[in-house]
């Protein structure tokens, strides 16, 4: 789990300006936490998991691209 800065997450042109939270976990996570619920596309190894407030705050759908800047690192995903 790491916090990031606003603006860390964009899409489309739009950055989200409050500050984000962003947690790594892979499918055995999701089995065993059955709260966690994907509401809309799948959980992909190349890819990312948005928030429902996330994907609505930019206007993604499944399969957008979104960016994500870590302070330190190239971005994007």
């Amino acid at each position: 789990m790491v916090d990031l800065p606003p603006g860390a997450l964009a899409a489309k042109g739009t950055r989200v300006g409050d500050p984000i939270r962003v947690f790594a976990f892979d499918q055995r996570y999701l089995d065993h936490y059955p709260s966690i619920r994907i509401v809309s596309g799948q959980l992909a190894s190349s890819g990312a998991l948005l928030s429902v407030e996330a994907a609505r705050s930019l206007g993604v759908d499944p399969g957008s691209e979104i960016e994500l800047a870590v302070p330190g690192r190239a971005s994007s995903l």
